[in-house]
């Protein structure tokens, strides 16, 4: 909409109660040159669905660190935890396709969590980080879950979001890192006192950080009316908005998660399996790197990461550092290196 001039800058001192935004959620409405086009009024974030029946059947504590969730991965593989004597059940249910970049999207999280990068430098002087030592760790740690533990259901590289919900709320995987809008559906279909949302523990060295999205309001270019506009994106991101945008506890919502933070999640909804989301975008959500345009990246790292789970003699740093090439080339492509 930037390249074909459909949307205008939106400057944040123009905009009354730009100030009262959560600061990350302006990420997601800014450009590469720095200046930003939209209005952010909505975000989102993901959480672990965990079948806690199955935890609670086994035993097990909620996990606290990567060690603990893959532990409690390999006994919902090995322990039989629907007791019906077969060996059927796995741990992690993901979305690993290719397509439309989702394994990368599930990674990222991973990747940040470890203490990766997917570049260093800012602005037009970007250079790839894939090859350190803490994205490698972050790519060990997900083919070993994959290739060593043997903890994810089958068929998870060539699964996207639509296969893989069906095999969270069958039983055939007990934890899956999702957003908060699959819990209507799997209270639906598996029933909300089977499963809990916790949030992912943090990685090597105490950190956590998740993928967020979001959604943004457009002021449109050549409009005859911007002072509307500029009116309803601040009825948006007004306590007003959002609150009449997250729709209480209805299925009705446009606002998932409050940008605004003087906006409060537990006033509107009594469900407080929403506040595990909110903590986790307040505390540890981060969206994707800024660059004039993320899908080839996100294209090439879910292809190579796709492809280092499904090779189990692959090499992750190799791989990396593989990817860390196509990224150069493709920063040069854009300017941006």
């Amino acid at each position: 909409m930037v390249k074909q001039g459909l949307v205008r800058e939106v400057g944040q001192s123009e905009l009354a109660g730009a100030d009262q935004l959560i600061p990350a959620s302006w990420e997601a409405a800014r450009a590469a040159d720095g200046k930003y086009y939209g209005v952010p009024f909505s975000a989102q974030t993901f959480a672990l669905f965990v079948r806690k029946d199955w935890r609670e059947k086994l035993g097990i504590a909620p996990p606290a660190d990567w060690d603990q969730l893959d532990a409690l991965a390999t006994a919902f593989t090995t322990g039989d935890p629907d007791g019906n004597g077969k060996a059927d059940t796995y741990g992690y249910v993901i979305p690993g396709t290719t397509k439309r970049g989702y394994m990368d999207w599930y990674f990222s999280s991973s990747l940040w969590s470890a203490g990766g990068e997917y570049f260093t430098g800012e602005g037009g002087s970007l250079a790839p980080a894939l090859g350190s030592p803490e994205a490698v760790r972050a790519a060990q740690y997900l083919k070993d879950q994959f290739c060593s533990d043997k903890s994810v259901v089958p068929g998870a590289v060539t699964a996207e979001t639509t296969q893989a919900h069906p095999l969270f709320e069958t039983g055939k995987g007990g934890i899956y890192l999702t957003g908060p809008y699959n819990m209507a559906r799997f209270d639906k279909a598996l029933g909300k006192d089977k499963y809990e949302i916790l949030p992912l523990p943090p990685g090597p060295g105490g950190k956590s950080a998740v993928l967020a999205e979001g959604e943004n309001t457009y002021l449109m270019a050549g409009s005859k009316n911007p002072k509307g506009q500029l009116k309803y994106a601040e009825f948006l991101i007004g306590a007003e908005g959002q609150r009449a945008g997250m729709a209480g506890d209805t299925a009705g919502n446009v606002v998932r998660l409050p940008v605004n933070k003087s906006v409060r999640l537990a006033e509107v909804r009594q469900d407080t399996r929403w506040q595990v989301f909110d903590k986790v975008y307040r505390e540890a959500g981060r969206y994707s790197p800024v660059v004039k345009e993320w899908t080839p990246f996100r294209q090439a790292s879910a292809e190579a990461v796709n492809g280092m789970v499904a090779d189990c003699g692959s090499d992750p740093g190799a791989v990396l550092g593989k990817l860390a090439g196509a990224f150069s080339e493709e920063l040069k492509k854009q300017g941006a290196s």
